[in-house]
Parts: C-alpha cells; structure tokens; sequence
C-alpha cells in the first residue's frame, strides 16, 4: 500500500494533492454511513444522517504536504498553525465548519458549504519549521514549542514536551492533534 501510495502522489502536481484528499475524506465518510446502516440519500431518513454526522463526523482535518520548492498546510474546522514563528487561529466562532457537513448539506448554513480544504501554500525554502495541531492545543502549549523548537529533535521529545506542559498544569482544552515539521537549514 506505501509503494502504490507513493506512485499515486509521484504522480501527481503537488497542487493537487488537496483537492485528491478531500474527495477521497468524502468517499471515506459515505462509507462509514453505509457500513452503519445510513442512507443519505434519503431525506425520510434526514435525522438518522444528521445525528451520524453530529456524533461522528464532526472533527477537525488537517495536514501538509511538502517537496522541494513548495510546502502546503490544508485545513478543515479549527484549530492552529504556525509557520515559523507566526501563529495562525483556523477561528470559526465556535462553529467550525467540518468535512462531515457535506453529507447533509441541507441541515447546515450555506456559508459552511465551500467545498474543499483551506489551503495556504508557502515556498519550502522560505520555512525553518511548520505545526499544525487542532483546537485542544492552547496558545501557552504553542509558545512553550516554539520557545523549546530547537531542543525538539524527533516525535519523542514532542511528546516529553507536551508531557511536561500537561503536568505543569497547561491541560488540553479538547483533544489535541500535533504535527511538526523541521526543514534543513
């Protein structure tokens, strides 16, 4: 699966790679609801959908592609990212607007149903290091990885850092996703 994973994104413009995953999130979700008895198609059955999406589909996508020349963070719902030292709120007054929604399109508001992920594209030569973590990540927790980035050398000391900021009282506000890449200087 890696190889055939690697050949499909060799494949293709780094550009693209956004927009193949969100197609590939939705195809995942129909899924899910089929496996769980969902038809969504049925808007008898609105309420059964609606109630899928709200109790398992309400969850915050995010991640980065990167080559050489260019480095992509795509985003969907709330949460951070910081590209060197600029911090970035994904913001949406406590009302993100999640991929799930796209599968009862009728029960959100319709500024929700922009199709696709935010994308913010950066030159790679440009970076010293991007994160990107959900919403249950605080403000203090992104400056004390800031502050320690250079002590931070692979996924351990991530850890052992967000370990010791949750012992010393920075609890997570929800549950927290962190993702951190270092380039070569």
């Amino acid at each position: 699966l890696a190889n055939k994973t690697e050949e499909f994104l060799e494949s293709r413009h780094i550009n693209e790679i956004p927009d193949l995953l969100w197609e590939e999130i939705l195809k995942y979700y129909r899924v899910l609801a089929k496996l769980h008895g969902i038809n969504l198609a049925s808007k008898a059955k609105a309420k059964e959908a609606e109630d899928f999406v709200a109790n398992y589909l309400r969850h915050t996508v995010l991640g980065f592609v990167a080559n050489e020349t260019t480095t992509i963070i795509f985003t969907r719902g709330d949460g951070f990212y910081c590209v060197n030292e600029e911090i970035v709120k994904m913001e949406r007054d406590n009302t993100p607007d999640y991929s799930g929604y796209f599968l009862v399109p009728w029960s959100v508001p319709s500024n929700f149903l922009k199709p696709g992920f935010e994308v913010i594209t950066l030159k790679s030569e440009d970076l010293k290091h991007i994160f990107i973590s959900t919403d249950g990540v605080n403000k203090s927790l992104i400056y004390a990885i800031l502050t320690e980035m250079q002590d931070i050398e692979d996924s351990i000391d991530l850890k052992m850092l967000l370990n010791r900021q949750f012992d010393f009282g920075t609890p997570f506000g929800d549950d927290a996703t962190v993702v951190l890449l270092k380039f070569k200087e």
